[in-house]
């Protein structure tokens, strides 16, 4: 009351909506509902007045996130639902964050994009009174494609060999694979990828990633080496000019590759070609 040394300092308070709020006689204002109301301050003395606005509002108590964890591969998004108490609460905004951006965003309403594998807290934050509460997110990443370390391979009937297959990339979340040979009476392949030659001929041998279905191709030849080599003759004599044929025979019959090389230890002396010596 002015001047401070006015003689009848006595005042009177009025709420414009008392059922918004009302005051007491000293001033002390209580909420009812939600609203606004106008309080005037009244001199009894000439009736001065002086009033202010009060604003009432419903305080948030907590904040839930639906879902709390959840799965996503890269690439894929996701609306996660803030769920504020109580319902009628006057300022429901909230602060979004991820403390693994890299991982997985979310943009200022809550929707989240997975980037890369790996996990991210997505945390939901009230304007109102600080309350938190999270999502883990766990990104996954899709198989993207196959490969295989050998694109041809030669192998011996009955012996062994081993493919090695990688799915790409490196982080898929599913490197599961399935071998599976187009001709099993010339090649079988394990649950590993071990090939065993099993009869002559050729065959495919696929690998196939389970995520996605991606397929690369191994194309088997099989044969039968040669394990010996006799010549008709070990030994001859010629005059200069005669020529004579050596006959080689290669074991086992049925070998696969049956090409021969044939040298003289010295030309100046004797030549041959395709078997036949000649006298130099």
């Amino acid at each position: 009351v002015l001047p401070s040394d006015a003689t009848d300092k006595s005042v009177t308070y009025a709420s414009s909506v008392s059922t918004v709020g009302t005051v007491s006689p000293t001033g002390v204002f209580t909420a009812k509902a939600i609203g606004e109301t106008v309080i005037t301050v009244t001199t009894k003395d000439k009736g001065m007045k002086a009033t202010m606005v009060i604003t009432v509002t419903e305080p948030v108590t907590s904040v839930a996130l639906n879902p709390t964890a959840k799965t996503l591969f890269a690439g894929e998004s996701l609306e996660i639902k803030a769920v504020i108490s109580p319902t009628d609460a006057t300022n429901k905004l909230i602060r979004w964050s991820s403390d693994n951006s890299a991982v997985a965003s979310v943009t200022s309403e809550g929707k989240v994009t997975a980037h890369k594998s790996g996990t991210a807290v997505i945390t939901a934050q009230t304007v109102d009174g600080g309350f938190t509460s999270k999502c883990t997110l766990t990104v996954l990443q899709k198989a993207t494609g196959i490969s295989l370390d050998k694109s041809t391979l030669k192998i011996n009937i009955g012996n062994t060999a081993e493919l090695t297959a990688t799915v790409l990339p490196s982080d898929a979340y599913n490197k599961n694979i399935t071998w599976l040979s187009d001709n099993i009476s010339v090649v079988t392949v394990s649950e590993t990828g071990v090939v065993t030659a099993v009869g002559l001929g050729t065959a495919k041998v696929t690998a196939k990633s389970e995520d996605g279905a991606f397929e690369a191709i191994c194309t088997v030849t099989v044969v039968k080496p040669v394990t010996g080599i006799t010549l008709d003759k070990t030994e001859i004599s010629l005059y200069k000019d005669e020529t004579e044929e050596i006959i080689a025979t290669l074991s086992p019959s049925d070998a696969t590759d049956k090409d021969i090389n044939w040298v003289s230890s010295d030309e100046a002396v004797a030549s041959v070609k395709d078997g036949v010596v000649t006298a130099v």
